[in-house]
């Protein structure tokens, strides 16, 4: 469903699992990278599992450049 709403011209934020592996489409957490979204990403992945975390360690990450965790 999500694809033919996209192809009607209309933005879709899936949380669920069917896009995020998809290299195609963009995983995004608006706080850390909504900056890498175009105008034609119709299709935009997220995921609400590790979102707190991810928000939470983007500013140490920005300063001291988290490698891994």
């Amino acid at each position: 469903m999500g694809t033919q709403i996209a192809a009607a011209g209309i933005t879709v934020i899936d949380n669920s699992s069917g896009w995020r592996m998809d290299p195609s489409k963009p995983l995004i957490v608006p706080e850390v990278n909504a900056d890498v979204l175009k105008e034609n990403d119709k299709i935009i992945a997220t995921q609400l599992f590790n979102y707190p975390m991810v928000v939470a360690l983007n500013p140490l990450h920005k300063k001291y450049g988290i490698k891994r965790m």
